[in-house]
């Protein structure tokens, strides 16, 4: 699902969050695996409380804004580089893991 509406993710993610714990699980072991399990969109019950817990201080708002720029800037770049590679025509490896 992909929610589209501001005021709807807001609720979902910060006021309901204790509703939405545990919205999915993804399968995702062994040690090469470990960063991805703990991030706080793949963690649940417990774990996933205290991740958030231990985060939700960097994200206030005016942390957000004063990031902003250096994530606007790093986007930029990586724009570039797309754009470059595309426009040499040269043939560039991606790796896609999906994890089902």
């Amino acid at each position: 699902m992909l929610i589209g509406d501001p005021d709807l993710l807001k609720s979902i993610l910060i006021r309901d969050f204790d509703y939405f714990a545990d919205r999915r699980h993804v399968k995702a072991e062994g040690p090469e695996n470990q960063l991805f399990t703990d991030m706080l969109t793949n963690a649940s019950g417990e774990r996933w409380h205290r991740i958030r817990t231990a985060v939700t201080p960097a994200f206030t708002s005016s942390r957000l804004k004063s990031m902003f720029p250096l994530i606007a800037e790093k986007a930029k770049l990586l724009q570039k580089i797309a754009h470059d590679l595309a426009k040499s025509s040269e043939t560039v490896e991606m790796k896609v893991r999906i994890i089902a």
